[in-house]
């Protein structure tokens, strides 16, 4: 900790200023090569959903940040989640520079780097430059960081705030600087409205460092500041149940519900905690999304290596153990979606940086300083190099059908239609907005398999006008009497196995 007597970490010719410069800017580079203008793996339906969001404000004004916007709830549209404040900043570059996908990257990719130089500040206030310089270069080449600080996404946006909150309320903590504090408070605003599970835990390593000096006085006067950022998430929770409670009841769709209580979405059954397959699964995925097998046993030595300089050591086994309490809480998330270990990145940087100086650097001695920068860059070009394989071995990939399909629909469409968009593919969920963004048209996505009279007709009943069907095989015998009298168009598509049907709907279907 800041003060703490602790003897002067050995400097890295690989760690000076020049290099570290050069090794960020080629990690950042790799970037470029992943900021087209169309959107790609993973989980390509959550970024059509921050997409859409970004172009609601842009087109309707700043006040859809309050009423924002989804292309699968037909004209109704509404639904508020998360607060859209990344999308707004979107809205914001789009009115300004145009609606590019490029904007949108770019703005993923600033709060990325402002998520990492605020790591670097607190690793660098807490322990030492040089193991922040380590800890950074780990935490820009991590897979999951490659990959999610370019997507269309608003995760590095909240932890960007996040970070941002815990040092400044370390440091205001420690210099009894109210204004530092009432940074803090602001920027753990800001992360609560955009991501709330990504900062709450960041209260228990900042707990154990002011326990360790307690001014209960001083945190007596700050509660307030504190307490802003529990009393706007709770506004904003209140707020979006409210908005969310007047969507329509569109019951007679298959695994239909309002977004009114998502409980059940967050956090999942007690048993599913209990499965030892669910936890193996989710444990291997993190360590190939994160540290990486080699990096896996930095990671077991950082953990528990007791070093000469003991500085931060205990501060980041907390923050550790938070983003594990974290996943226990989110668990449903976190085993549904490879973004919620975004977490990890920070922690698991630090204990990557511990290890490799133990290793490396502490135990070198003075005339061989120079000598050990070989291994150490060695080490490190190894992870670095098996993040960016694993980023693009298993990340980046287009869906050149629906590509296809939504740009035909697109072209075959006014655009005030409203589309039911079914694919025959992996479209689980009456909410994947995949089709319909890349149509640039509001409606329904509903899956092939849930299709019938019922739901077709009681979606033209709802006001949709047409009905997109992907498929890649003959329709379900269930279809033909209900699709048999309507005109149609049939396109094919990127992959010449697949097809796009486009019927036009009457508005009196199934009556």
């Amino acid at each position: 900790m800041p003060g703490d007597e602790a003897p002067a970490p050995r400097p890295s010719p690989l760690l000076r200023a020049p290099w570290f410069a050069v090794l960020l800017a080629l990690l950042i580079l790799q970037r470029c090569f992943h900021l087209g203008e169309t959107i790609d793996g993973s989980h390509s339906g959550r970024q059509c959903d921050t997409l859409w969001y970004a172009l609601d404000i842009y087109r309707n004004g700043l006040d859809h940040v309050l009423r924002p916007g989804v292309c699968w709830m037909g004209a109704h549209e509404t639904l508020a989640l998360e607060c859209p404040l990344p999308e707004a900043l979107m809205a914001l570059a789009f009115r300004v520079l145009g609606p590019r996908l490029l904007w949108a990257r770019l703005i993923v990719l600033l709060s990325f780097l402002g998520s990492a130089w605020y790591l670097h500040r607190i690793v660098e206030y807490l322990r030492g430059r040089r193991t922040a310089r380590l800890a950074t270069l780990l935490y820009a080449a991590m897979p999951l960081a490659l990959v999610f600080s370019r997507a269309v996404h608003v995760d590095f946006a909240a932890v960007f705030c996040a970070h941002a909150m815990l040092y400044h309320l370390v440091r205001g903590y420690d210099e009894g600087s109210t204004r530092r504090v009432a940074l803090g408070a602001l920027f753990g605003t800001l992360a609560f409205l955009i991501k709330a599970p990504y900062a709450f835990y960041l209260f228990l390593p900042f707990a154990f460092h002011a326990l360790r000096q307690p001014k209960l006085r001083a945190l007596a006067r700050w509660s307030p500041l504190l307490l802003i950022v529990v009393l706007a998430f709770g506004a904003w929770r209140w707020h979006a149940g409210r908005v969310n409670a007047a969507a329509p009841d569109w019951s007679f769709i298959p695994n239909y519900f309002k977004f009114t209580e998502m409980g059940w979405w967050y956090y999942g059954p007690l048993s599913s905690r209990l499965d030892p397959r669910a936890w193996l699964a989710l444990g291997r995925r993190t360590v190939n999304e994160t540290c990486g097998a080699l990096g896996l046993y930095l990671l077991l030595i950082g953990l528990i290596v007791r070093p000469a300089d003991p500085r931060a050591v205990g501060f980041f086994r907390l923050w550790f153990l938070g983003v594990l309490a974290y996943v226990a809480i989110f668990f449903n998330l976190n085993v549904i979606h490879d973004y919620y270990q975004i977490p990890f990145l920070a922690p698991v940087a630090f204990f990557l940086a511990l290890a490799l100086e133990w290793l490396f650097l502490d135990r070198a001695g003075p005339l061989t300083t120079v000598r050990s920068a070989l291994p150490l860059a060695l080490t490190l070009l190894l992870l670095a190099g098996g993040y960016v394989r694993t980023a693009e071995t298993y990340h980046y990939a287009v869906d050149h059908v629906v590509v296809s399909a939504g740009r035909a629909i697109r072209e075959h469409t006014p655009p005030d239609a409203l589309v039911i968009g079914s694919l025959r593919r992996d479209q689980a969920w009456w909410f994947d907005p995949r089709l319909l963004c890349r149509a640039d048209r509001r409606g329904w996505a509903i899956p092939l398999r849930h299709l019938s009279e019922a739901v077709i007709g009681g979606l033209a009943r709802e006001g949709a006008t047409h009905l997109a069907i992907v498929t890649d095989a003959p329709l379900p015998p269930n279809l033909d009497a209900v699709l048999g009298p309507l005109s149609w168009q049939e396109f094919p598509l990127s992959d010449r196995s697949w097809h796009l049907f486009l019927y036009r709907l009457p508005a009196r279907l199934g009556n």
